[in-house]
């Protein structure tokens, strides 16, 4: 396949959201958590649900690698090399599921290549897509990963169901990404040009001397802090349908309405930032007060699936638009390792938000109440929400640059 033809057709862009599949990887795993805690009856729980926890830790090493390793050996060969990775950690405990030793160290390696994997998505959006485009594609990438995840969560329950090992079968899925990118030429993964890529020009000196703007490193924070209270729904909200008398398959069920929103929220993010212009910080911050406020204050398990679609559509919307913005105000050589460093900021949160919250629930003498948490967050989005409200009309005019002109700083 030529550069050419590459370049020609719709199937860069395809490529690109075969490999936002790789985002709906974390949380699908947890229907096999049970399974597998039964399964090493002798061990602490605790200890078992490393399995399911540890990747996230060393996904943050990946997170900042990715940014390196492209730019020193090339954007393909991080991206197989990552894959490699992937499935060794991934297939391996299958093999070894004896050993809960061995397979925790197999799951520390499948973290490094999903977080190497992560980046990328984001990164390639900047460099090969029409900057007019970026909005919709990240928003479909998205919703892509959505559904990836709820494909696997469901193949993860099923073979749970036969036996513990099976699960880890589950990622053979990932084989469709990897095969496009074999497929790929290297050519394919770097820019044609920079009013392609929307890339500014490189000023005398090189692009070495370019560094992160205060707007870059605004957002990149920004997704670190957005996450950390978001968070805290897919912490609680099982233990708040508990409360209320709820099944597992009711939890299951308010989870997945909340999937399904995100993911509509995907595909319609572009049409949807076109719409709302400056208010777009606005929107997602009001629908995460009101979607914490319904869940925080809900008495019966149909309230909270109005409050899980809220917050699955705020919080996809977003995330997609933290991933624009840090385009929109990254020089373009800094790209990667910008939504590297966010990306690696975003698992710190998620590893985070339990002990955060934890502690904000015993301050306020609230341990045990798993609908206060909702609360807390409440009042973080509505902070969030006057914040954009005020400053909205600048942020959308340095967003605004790339979607019209490209990337500018």
């Amino acid at each position: 396949m030529s550069k050419t033809a590459v370049r020609g057709t719709g199937y860069i862009t395809v490529m690109i959201l075969t490999l936002y599949m790789i985002q709906g990887t974390m949380g699908a795993f947890s229907p096999a958590v049970a399974s597998l805690v039964e399964a090493y009856p002798d061990k602490p729980e605790s200890t078992v649900m490393l399995i399911s926890t540890l990747p996230a830790l060393t996904a943050i090493i990946g997170n900042i690698a990715f940014g390196i390793l492209a730019k020193k050996i090339g954007t393909k060969t991080t991206i197989v090399m990552s894959f490699i990775v992937f499935f060794a950690g991934a297939f391996l405990p299958f093999f070894t599921f004896d050993s809960l030793a061995l397979v925790l160290v197999e799951r520390a390696v499948f973290g490094l290549g999903y977080g190497t994997i992560y980046p990328s998505c984001a990164t390639l959006v900047v460099k090969l897509i029409k900057p007019e485009k970026h909005g919709s594609v990240m928003g479909i990438g998205s919703a892509t990963g959505t559904i990836a995840g709820v494909i696997l969560s469901m193949l993860i329950g099923a073979l749970a169901g036969v036996s513990a090992r099976y699960v880890f079968l589950s990622y053979i899925v990932f084989v469709i990404p990897f095969v496009f990118v074999l497929i790929t030429p290297a050519s394919g993964f770097e820019a044609k040009s920079a009013e392609q890529s929307g890339a500014a020009t490189v000023q005398p000196g090189g692009a070495s001397k370019e560094k992160f703007g205060k707007k870059s490193l605004f957002w990149q924070g920004f997704a670190l802090v957005e996450l950390l209270f978001a968070y805290v729904f897919y912490l609680y909200i099982s233990l708040a349908v508990t409360d209320m008398g709820g099944s597992p398959s009711q939890s299951s069920l308010v989870t997945s309405i909340n999937m399904i929103a995100g993911c509509v929220a995907g595909i319609f993010f572009g049409k949807i930032m076109g719409d709302f212009k400056r208010w777009m910080g606005t929107a997602c911050g009001a629908l995460m007060v009101a979607g914490f406020v319904i869940c925080g204050v809900a008495g019966s398990i149909p309230v909270l699936y109005i409050g899980a679609a809220l917050l699955g559509l705020g919080n996809t919307l977003f995330c997609t638009y933290e991933f624009v913005a840090i385009a929109a105000t990254t020089p373009v050589s800094k790209v990667a390792s910008a939504n590297s460093i966010a990306t690696a900021l975003m698992n710190v949160a998620t590893l985070g938000a339990t002990f955060v919250f934890s502690f904000i629930a015993k301050l306020f003498g609230q341990a045990g109440n798993n609908q206060f948490v909702f609360l807390i967050s409440a009042v973080f989005f509505a902070a969030v929400t006057v914040f954009f409200f005020i400053s909205g009309d600048k942020m959308a005019k340095k967003i605004k640059c790339i979607i019209s002109h490209g990337n500018v700083t």
